[in-house]
Formats: structure tokens, sequence, C-alpha cells
């Protein structure tokens, strides 16, 4: 997740390895104060595939969002507990 808040990249996390909940701690921390008008964020994905022949392709997809408030929900991975899709509340 890359947020404006900041600048804030996924890379910027704790990286506890093992503590999912604990590494969601700095970006929330670094939020903290920003006006809802101030943040926006998305994830990128950037898959690749080889074939047969060694035939590359690759594809991106980028979706639009902001951050939340604190982490949400009871499932993901990374980020995802702090995304918050555009046209999601």
């Amino acid at each position: 997740m890359c947020a404006k808040a900041g600048r804030m990249r996924s890379a910027s996390r704790s990286r506890r390895s093992g503590e999912g909940a604990a590494n969601l701690t700095k970006p929330v921390a670094a939020m903290r104060g920003v006006p809802e008008a101030g943040r926006g964020a998305y994830f990128v994905c950037v898959p690749l595939a080889v074939g047969p022949g060694d035939e590359e392709q690759i594809s991106e997809g980028r979706r639009i969002g902001r951050p939340a408030d604190a982490p949400r929900g009871g499932a993901g991975f990374g980020n995802d507990p702090l995304f918050v899709p555009e046209g999601l509340g």
C-alpha cells in the first residue's frame, strides 16, 4: 500500500516476522492527525508469468482507496486490514 499520508509505503512497516497485527502499528501512528481529505492510498500488483519458450507475460493492476483509521476485519495479510477500496465504506 502506498499512502499520501507522509508518502508511506508498505516497506515502511516494522516488518516483525509473524506479528501481523504489530506490523500495522507504524502506519496507523504515521496517519494519526492527518485529515481525511489529506489521505489517499492504492495497491499495485504486478504479476509475471513465464510460459513455454520463456515467453513472459506481465500485467499491472492498481486499486485506488484510502487508509483506514485502524485495522479492520478478521482476515487478510500485509496492509489489507488498513486499506479501504474506493466505493466501499
